[in-house]
């Protein structure tokens, strides 16, 4: 299921955010994008994740700039400091120049001042908070988008229903019509063939064209994913496998077809179907 949410907080220590996207995938995958600094908070973070998540792939993004504080002393290296003084003056006799020192071309150097380390063990409760504040709203935005496909998927469940009914009440009528037209065809060639003969062989057409037990099997996974969509637990692969199976059913009601009217009933099926598979990714 689709969804993103972000939080950030400003503190005495920095700036920080955390941001939490998904996307369909049919296992759950977590992605994590953290600076090295925070590292240690990744398995922390993946339990959080699977506690609440089942399904999609999740991207998971921390973002953290620290802020300078003028309070927090800073400490200079003493021993680099009169290496470099002590290798300006020796290049200056090189170099045959008496030109000063300032000061401020060695601030330059790499390391020569030295900021106190950020603590992470004061930072990582914090930052916790804020992502389980994130995730939280995560969350609501994909109850939110449940509410909406599971409408879609109700009024889906309704087309598919009426459909099968309709198949069930035109069969009867369409079977009849269909051992008319042979009749018709046989008479007209004026073919003569026994009646014990003649009856076998139209009982063999009704088994092979009868679609009664396709869809009384619709009908059976129809009811049990409409139960699924009740169900508070994550149900996503449940009302895939069933998707399939209606999927199967509705190919074999097509390829027992008689008429333009029951191929056209079952093409409306599977698209039906396809439509409720699409919105299926969405669900845990």
């Amino acid at each position: 299921m689709t969804a993103f949410a972000r939080k950030e907080k400003q503190a005495e220590w920095g700036q920080a955010s955390w941001e939490i996207r998904s996307v369909n995938h049919r296992y759950l995958e977590i992605l994590l994008s953290l600076p090295d600094t925070f590292s240690a908070l990744e398995p922390l973070i993946r339990k959080q994740i699977k506690a609440y998540l089942h399904r999609g792939r999740i991207e998971i993004k921390l973002r953290y700039n620290a802020f300078q504080n003028n309070a927090i002393p800073i400490e200079i290296d003493e021993k680099l400091s009169q290496s470099l003084i002590q290798a300006y003056k020796k290049i200056g006799q090189l170099a045959q120049t008496n030109t000063p020192l300032n000061p401020g071309e060695l601030l330059r150097w790499p390391q020569l001042l030295k900021f106190p380390e950020l603590s992470i063990e004061t930072l990582q409760p914090e930052l916790l908070t804020l992502f389980a504040n994130t995730l939280d709203e995560f969350c609501q935005v994909r109850r939110i988008e449940g509410k909406a496909i599971l409408e879609l998927l109700n009024q889906r469940i309704i087309k598919l229903d009426d459909l099968i009914r309709h198949i069930q009440i035109q069969v009867p009528r369409i079977l009849n019509l269909q051992r008319e037209k042979i009749l018709a065809r046989l008479h007209e060639i004026k073919t003569s063939l026994d009646a014990n003969r003649l009856e076998q062989e139209m009982l063999l057409f009704a088994q092979k064209t009868d679609v009664a037990e396709e869809l009384d099997r619709l009908q059976i996974h129809l009811h049990e994913f409409k139960k699924l969509l009740l169900k508070k637990q994550a149900q996503g692969k449940q009302l895939d496998f069933l998707l399939q199976e209606l999927n199967r059913e509705a190919n074999t009601l097509a390829s027992k077809s008689l008429n333009a009217e029951l191929t056209l009933s079952a093409v409306n099926m599977k698209v039906l179907i396809e439509e409720m598979r699409e919105q299926v990714q969405n669900i845990e």
